[in-house]
């Protein structure tokens, strides 16, 4: 009797622990994930085992700018981005509010409240661990001015926006038309 108790001691806190890994682990690999654009990197901070900053560049289709730092009118009302398009390729976005109906958005995001009694917003920028073995490539790759570091991030189903890993591409070649 006494060695199934110890058993059970024993067996208990690790069939808990387990089971916390398990349901953490499963939490995290819910969501969609969808590719965007980011700009913001200042190539003279080395990277070494570091987080990279960056801005999202969303694509837009409204009349509010989503850029860092945007203070128009009802900036603080806009709690809410409406993702459209085909995973992992975003058509188009939206900022929204909480009373906006969700019609045709395949995804909404929006950045946890910063506080106690605050509201959450519309994500604008984030953070992405790089681990030390893949920042000399990566500082080279975000050093290049002919290149446009995409964000793969997840989209969970409470609007939270999980960084996955950083792509590049040639960037879009600028019209000149008026």
């Amino acid at each position: 009797m006494r060695g199934l108790l110890r058993t059970l001691v024993i067996a208990l806190p690790l069939a808990g622990l387990g089971y916390s890994w398990h349901a953490t682990r499963q939490s995290a690999a819910q969501g969609v994930e969808w590719d965007v654009a980011v700009t913001g990197y200042d190539p003279r901070d080395p990277l070494r085992g570091h987080y990279v900053r960056f801005s999202y560049i969303w694509p837009e289709d409204s009349g509010a700018s989503l850029t860092p730092g945007f203070a128009g009118e009802d900036a603080s009302s806009l709690t809410r981005l409406c993702i459209e398009g085909e995973a992992p390729a975003i058509r188009r976005t939206t900022t929204m509010t909480d009373q906006d109906q969700t019609k045709d958005c395949q995804g909404i995001a929006r950045t946890p409240p910063q506080g106690p009694g605050l509201t959450s917003t519309v994500p604008r920028e984030g953070r992405l661990f790089v681990p030390q073995s893949d920042a000399a490539g990566l500082q080279r790759a975000l050093s290049n001015p002919a290149q446009q570091a995409i964000l793969r991030f997840r989209l969970k189903p409470d609007g939270e926006i999980v960084p996955l890993r950083l792509s590049f591409q040639p960037k879009p070649a600028v019209s000149t038309q008026p």
